[in-house]
């Protein structure tokens, strides 16, 4: 189902959580970024003869609560690190409790028991508003809270399908990313125009792709044609099998640490490969190598948004926190400290368009509308056999 299929319809919203992988190599990247300074300037990007607004001069117009409180969030870990939440605790003198979870399902189960009474914020990724919307746990938004932030979203963020129920918003967007083909510009020639590129094999023995539950079974699908990767046959199942096992021979390594790709691009082991994290290709730029993101027509991505709890008692403190961070100056730091594609496009204002182009902060519509968005798999021990037999 592809994100601009996506209906009102509960029934979209996955059972159970996929993306624990992931979000452990974002961490690690994170951090990795903030030991060693990269991210904390605009990746080297030139500024010269720049006509961009300053940051200093971008000012947010809601007024804050009479009472300013503490607030208590359930969280991705990488959404909400003290370089982004902090300026916010500093500037107002309170605390945003932080509670980290690893997936969407483990965090609807916090919620369902008794976490509406404790938590004012929670986090989901795009199919899941829904289900706590139906559920009670959350109540809808109205864009007029969010002054500073919404009118500058991208258009195709603003009250999406697959984020509204019974004809209410629920959850703002935050950020968002694509599964793409990373490869070196100097090698792989003419550039990738798909899947297809991994499998070509005139690369053979220079591939690298990663053997993960979110994204292997679901790619070999794609490159098959099959549309509801995520719910595949027995039949489709042993076909990507087999597709998967030709993409072995042609790989200098199938790899379960998401951390690898970037390893083996930089140490010139690999020309091309699955790219699941768009900042792995920018930060290997900013190294000043070769390398470039080839994002398929149609391909695998999530949206991470902001819910506010149904039980909390600072409701209107929780909406002016919201509209802050997802307003165009803190979007431009979280922007500078994880590089990851923001649902603002306020941000451009403070960019030079080679800022704009490095970072791919061009009109995302047309990459969303191809964008299959992650759930877990209705066979997820099918999938994960063939994980098993491809690690042999």
């Amino acid at each position: 189902m592809r994100i601009n299929d996506l209906e009102e319809d509960s029934s979209a919203v996955p059972e159970r959580e996929g993306r624990i992988v992931r979000r452990k190599f974002i961490r690690q990247m994170a951090k990795a970024a903030l030991s060693s300074g990269v991210g904390l300037t605009l990746l080297g990007c030139p500024r010269k003869n720049s006509t961009i607004d300053s940051i200093k001069d971008f000012k947010i117009t809601k007024q804050p609560p009479k009472e300013l409180t503490d607030l208590s969030m359930l969280c991705w870990t990488d959404n909400a690190l003290d370089e982004f939440v902090g300026p916010f605790e500093s500037q107002y003198g309170v605390r945003i409790k932080r509670t980290y979870f690893e997936g969407n399902a483990n965090a609807f189960e916090k919620m369902k028991l008794g976490g509406t009474q404790v938590y004012d914020i929670v986090q989901c990724d795009a199919l899941w508003p829904q289900k706590y919307a139906e559920a009670g746990l959350v109540d809808p938004i109205d864009f007029r809270d969010y002054p500073d932030s919404y009118p500058t979203l991208w258009d195709c963020f603003k009250q999406p399908a697959y984020q509204m129920y019974k004809g209410e918003w629920y959850a703002f967007p935050n950020c968002w990313d694509a599964v793409g083909v990373g490869y070196n510009t100097e090698k792989v020639r003419p550039a990738p125009t798909g899947f297809d590129a991994l499998w070509d094999k005139k690369y053979k023995g220079q591939v690298a792709f990663p053997i993960v539950e979110d994204n292997t079974v679901q790619v070999a699908a794609l490159h098959l044609g099959y549309d509801d990767i995520y719910c595949l046959t027995q039949e489709q199942l042993s076909a990507c099998y087999a597709d998967l096992v030709l993409l072995r021979s042609n790989a200098r390594k199938l790899y379960t640490d998401l951390n690898e790709i970037e390893q083996l691009f930089g140490r010139d082991e690999a020309a091309l490969g699955l790219v699941v994290i768009s900042w792995v290709i920018l930060k290997l730029k900013k190294q000043g190598l070769p390398f470039e993101l080839f994002t398929p027509r149609v391909t695998q991505g999530w949206v991470d948004t902001y819910m506010i709890s149904s039980g909390s008692t600072h409701k209107e403190m929780a909406k002016f926190f919201i509209n802050w961070y997802t307003s165009p100056v803190s979007q431009m730091n979280f922007l500078k400290v994880e590089s990851k594609r923001t649902c603002q496009a306020g941000v451009r204002r403070f960019l030079t368009q080679a800022e704009i182009d490095f970072y791919g902060m061009n009109n995302p519509a047309d990459v969303l509308a191809g964008l299959l968005l992650y759930k877990p798999t209705c066979r997820a021990e099918k999938y994960a056999e063939i994980l098993a037999r491809l690690k042999v």
